[in-house]
């Protein structure tokens, strides 16, 4: 699918969408809203939300005493930062202001698709909303938010946006089964009571 949407990002096809979604959002650019919008892109940057995901992974890891929750967030995170950064000069679609050049930059979004992996990390780590139903709403709603944010503030184009949502949704949803497999051979170990 990911492959499918970037041919179709370099053909052209979603040129026409994404310049009446970028007109749209310049003409309803208010001060309230691009501060509030400043913040969501500034938060949740890849330099920002990726090392507080990795953090609470660790601290996740160490509450529970299995590792290999902290092992799967590096894994994922890591493959966050190597996708975007390799997949962004590889396909080379400039952004709608152009700031980076011709040689793009834009494509996929790596602040969307830190916000599918990040999100959905920490979901699975506070159990919470119980049901997968549940936790993908929040995903959904939290991953609108920030996409909208950086179309808003003239960043990204929808393309892009929905690009970082699906190479988001395959990191987040990688099989990582042999890393499970290990985590759950690994024995609790021995709790002390003083």
């Amino acid at each position: 699918m990911f492959a499918l949407l970037v041919v179709s990002v370099l053909l052209g096809w979603w040129e026409r969408l994404d310049d009446s979604v970028d007109d749209w959002a310049a003409s309803h650019r208010v001060t309230v809203f691009w501060n509030a919008a400043k913040t969501v892109f500034d938060v949740a940057s890849p330099e920002v939300a990726l090392p507080i995901t990795m953090a609470l992974g660790v601290l996740v890891a160490w509450r529970r005493h299995r590792w290999v929750i902290a092992a799967e967030a590096a894994i994922r995170l890591a493959l966050v930062v190597g996708s975007v950064l390799v997949l962004k000069p590889l396909i080379a679609v400039p952004s709608p202001r152009n700031s980076l050049g011709d040689h793009g930059g834009a494509f996929p979004s790596g602040h969307t698709t830190t916000a599918v992996v990040c999100v959905t990390l920490v979901l699975a780590w506070i159990g919470w909303p119980r049901s997968m139903t549940g936790r993908v709403a929040v995903t959904v709603v939290v991953v609108s938010i920030v996409g909208a944010t950086v179309v808003y503030i003239h960043y990204h184009n929808l393309s892009d946006v929905i690009g970082g949502a699906v190479l988001g949704l395959l990191i987040a949803t990688l099989p990582l089964s042999a890393l499970r497999r290990r985590g759950r051979a690994q024995p609790e170990p021995d709790r002390v009571t003083i």
